[in-house]
């Protein structure tokens, strides 16, 4: 576990430090070389630190480390710099999973930088190489957004693509709870979670339990509402707009 916790804080380390001026090109090779020698060597220094220390102060730091990394970032970020948000459906649920597809495009449309969200819709896009670039995200089932690189944190909302469901037809999911281990978040089955379908009178008009982690549901009308319920834990609900659902419920502490 020791090992596991020093390796996520020196890839931290790693990426904050180092990465963003090995994504910068100045033309200035002599430059460049001194530069990333001289994050090299503070990167080594603060790795000596990081072995030194005890199980619980590297708890401490990683936790810090994970903060500081969501936090909002406040300005438009120059050549090397990142972005930081969350990708969401339109009623604010995170996208987990889903194939989540957030690239900075040059003018010809050629991704140069890539990233994907995480279990809570979260994601960092390291490495910007030019703000004169756009961002476009993206996720299966949902229409892709296009953004131009003018702020450091973004909310992003993507609207489902719209499909010919009809009475009868079958919708198909992955469902996974999600709680703190310790510092760490960790997905488990969903064993027991009612999936339901509820129409706009709040009842229920069909349903089906999950027995580990997958589900199928026969549906009677477009546009009711999905709702997926498992006791401790938070409820998801969305329209019945879309095949195939992703979804995530989190512990209730």
């Amino acid at each position: 576990m020791r090992k596991t916790k020093l390796f996520l804080l020196l890839t931290s380390v790693y990426m904050l430090v180092c990465f963003p001026i090995c994504a910068q090109q100045t033309g200035d090779e002599g430059k460049d070389s001194a530069d990333l020698q001289a994050k090299l060597d503070s990167t080594i220094e603060r790795i000596n630190e990081l072995s030194r220390m005890s199980s619980e102060q590297l708890d401490s730091l990683l936790k810090k480390m994970q903060e500081d990394m969501r936090k909002p970032i406040a300005s438009a970020p120059k050549a090397g710099g990142r972005i930081n948000g969350h990708v969401l459906d339109i009623n604010g649920n995170p996208i987990r999973y889903r194939n989540v597809n957030i690239c900075e495009r040059d003018i010809v449309g050629r991704a140069v930088t890539k990233d994907g969200a995480t279990e809570d819709g979260f994601f960092m896009l390291m490495g910007i190489k030019s703000p004169e670039n756009y961002l476009t995200f993206g996720a299966e089932g949902y229409e892709t957004q296009t953004l131009p690189i003018d702020r450091g944190t973004y909310e992003i909302r993507l609207k489902p693509v719209p499909v010919a469901l009809k009475p009868g037809d079958v919708i198909k999911g992955s469902v996974t709870c999600w709680q703190k281990d310790g510092i760490f978040r960790a997905g488990y089955a969903s064993t027991g979670a009612v999936v339901a379908e509820v129409d706009d009178n709040g009842n229920t008009v069909s349903c089906t339990v999950i027995e580990d982690r997958t589900f199928s549901l026969k549906i009677t009308r477009p546009g009711n509402t999905l709702v997926v319920s498992k006791d401790g834990y938070t409820t998801f609900r969305a329209p019945i707009e879309i095949t195939n659902y992703v979804i995530g419920l989190d512990k209730i502490e």
